[in-house]
């Protein structure tokens, strides 16, 4: 990748808590006999269960940036916190508006920078 284009990246997060049948009967992904219970019905759905088969309780696809660059100055930013906030009882997750920032790193073709 160029030295002045950004640095992206995706990641998939699965959130596990628990989930409940049509009959209210609550099953836990660390509990054995719940996976052995669970895998079969959910086989198939890998993109929103874990290796055991055990389904998440949300999934969160990240896309993300983890390098800017200024193409008129080649000033670079890093992005210093993001947070993403899951409600497990509303299954909904927002990112916290003003928890973002930037550092800016100098210039890396000015001689006196090179360390």
């Amino acid at each position: 990748m160029p030295a002045n284009e950004p640095t992206k990246g995706a990641l998939k997060l699965l959130l596990f808590s628990s989930i409940a049948d049509k009959d209210g009967n609550t099953y836990y992904w660390y509990q054995k006999d719940d996976v052995s219970r669970l895998a079969p019905v959910y086989a198939g759905q890998s993109d929103k269960t874990d290796e055991n088969g055990f389904p998440a309780s949300a999934v969160i696809d990240l896309d993300f940036v983890t390098r800017n660059v200024n193409p008129e100055t080649l000033e670079v930013s890093y992005p210093e916190e993001i947070d993403y906030i899951w409600n497990p009882e509303t299954n909904e997750i927002s990112v916290r508006e003003g928890g973002l920032g930037n550092r800016t790193m100098p210039r890396f073709d000015e001689p006196g920078n090179f360390h």
